[in-house]
This record gives structure tokens, C-alpha cells and sequence, in this order.
């Protein structure tokens, strides 16, 4: 076949060239996928006007390197020995329905400073969902956490939230 074996359904080992004519045309090497996921649906946090607080959350979907430390609740990911690198890091929250203040924040932070940051004006119409994600080196030692602020004036709630990493280089 022109194409090489590839076509005809001969993947070849990782890392390996599968046809000499087409030395271009290699199979990456098998990479496992690392990572975490966490959330916490259960009854919210209090997060007082205008400070930034650092979320909690309770229950890991998945944690292929023990990024979450020590036991529930957690409030950070940390970048264990052997696995620094780049990751791609992101959160979800959902506020409590209020038209007070100006601002509602989410702040994926690091160790290292800010990955990504989303604001909005609030909402009185029902809950303010709110994501944000970036991609950052880090360090074995890093952390990375959630944070959520607002200027409301009185006490707002969290009622949702969740918080992701996944190594990608």
C-alpha cells in the first residue's frame, strides 16, 4: 500500500517506524494520562465580602498521583515529586442567586501566581455558574487551589463547585 502498513490496519509498536519508505510516519511513544478531579456538592460555603476565599472540595472522581494530600476536605492539589511539568488546570463554582455588589470572582491560583481568572456582575435572575481554566508549568511542591470573592456587601454562598488538573507535558 502507498500509505504503509499503517492502512492496512498494522499500527506498529510505540516509538517505532512502521514503514522504512516512510520514515516520517512514527507511532508516539504511550504516555499514561495523570491527573484529578475534584467536587463538592454539599451544602455550600460561606464566602465573606470582600475577601478571597479558598474553596474546599470532598470527594476526588479520580487522583492518578496523589495530588490531593492527606484527607478530606481539601483545599489544594499539589504537584507531587517526580511530576512537575505542564498541566492544565480549571474550576467550576455556582453562586447563590443575588443582585448585590459589583463583582463575583474565580481564581485558579497557584504557587507560582494566577492561572486563570473569571469575573462577573452578579445575577438576581438565579445561580451564577462560573469557569475558568488556563495551562501552567509547575513544579514538584506547587500547589495549585480555587478561590472565589465578591463585593456584595453581606455574605454569599458557593453552592457548587468543582476543580481539575491533567499533565500534559
Amino acid at each position: 500500500s502507498p500509505l504503509g502498513p499503517c492502512a492496512r490496519g498494522s499500527p506498529g509498536a510505540p516509538g517505532t517506524a512502521t514503514d522504512v519508505s516512510r520514515g516520517d510516519h512514527v507511532h508516539p511513544a504511550a504516555s499514561a494520562f495523570i491527573g484529578a478531579r475534584g467536587w463538592d456538592g454539599g451544602g455550600g460555603t460561606t464566602v465573606a465580602t470582600a475577601a478571597a476565599t479558598n474553596l474546599s472540595f470532598d470527594t476526588m472522581t479520580f487522583d492518578d498521583a496523589a495530588f490531593a494530600t492527606g484527607g478530606a476536605p481539601w483545599t489544594l492539589l499539589n504537584i507531587p515529586t517526580g511530576k512537575a511539568g505542564t498541566y492544565i488546570v480549571g474550576a467550576w463554582i455556582e453562586w447563590d442567586a443575588s443582585a448585590l455588589g459589583t463583582t463575583r470572582e474565580l481564581t485558579v491560583d497557584s504557587q507560582s501566581g494566577p492561572i486563570a481568572k473569571v469575573w462577573e456582575p452578579p445575577s438576581a435572575a438565579g445561580l451564577l455558574a462560573q469557569s475558568a481554566h488556563g495551562i501552567m508549568r509547575l513544579a514538584a511542591g506547587d500547589y495549585v487551589q480555587i478561590q472565589a470573592y465578591h463585593d456584595a456587601g453581606v455574605n454569599r454562598t458557593v453552592t457548587l463547585r468543582g476543580f481539575w488538573l491533567g499533565k500534559v507535558g
